[in-house]
């Protein structure tokens, strides 16, 4: 909001792709927390035999392929021979976060969903098929108005601590 790719907005939604599914929601400019302070909490909502979380950060990679995004895209860098199926990894992953942010789309609508987290490194493994899925997913207007992009600062966790802090005084 006050130091990346969300400035000028107001309806955002922040989304930590690491060991975990992070969310962070501010409506009109204000952090939602919710009645208890869990509102963004969507890592464990019931999605196929598991959790949102366990298709969207680092368990999909290590649970099912025994690889981390990080070393899959290394083996795709480095021009492995099983280049097809390290790519078709990233692409279920894609699919399968596309629908993790069509959830989002459709809960709070917003401006803009920016994409942080140690797994986003890989996004250009997972950008198409993310797309396609959230395309297929949500409405057509809410598609084409949503901005999706990708934090750029190694800092931002920090500097949205600091942030916090400073609005709550």
């Amino acid at each position: 909001k006050y130091y990346g790719k969300a400035k000028g907005y107001n309806n955002i939604v922040g989304v930590t792709l690491g060991t975990g599914l992070g969310v962070g929601v501010l409506i009109n400019n204000k952090l939602f927390s919710g009645n208890s302070g869990s509102a963004g909490e969507l890592g464990g909502i019931v999605y196929l035999d598991k959790t949102l979380e366990d298709y969207c950060a680092s368990k999909f990679f290590s649970e099912r392929y025994k690889y981390s995004a990080k070393e899959l895209a290394e083996k795709i860098e480095n021009g492995y021979d099983s280049y097809q199926n390290y790519q078709y990894i990233f692409n279920l992953y894609g699919w399968h976060l596309g629908i993790g942010l069509s959830i989002i789309a459709r809960a709070y609508d917003p401006e803009i969903i920016v994409i942080g987290g140690s797994i986003s490194k890989s996004h250009k493994y997972f950008e198409k098929s993310m797309k396609i899925s959230l395309e297929k997913q949500i409405y057509k207007r809410t598609y084409a108005k949503l901005k999706i992009e990708l934090s750029q600062n190694e800092n931002m966790a920090i500097l949205g601590a600091a942030a916090l802090c400073i609005n709550n005084h």
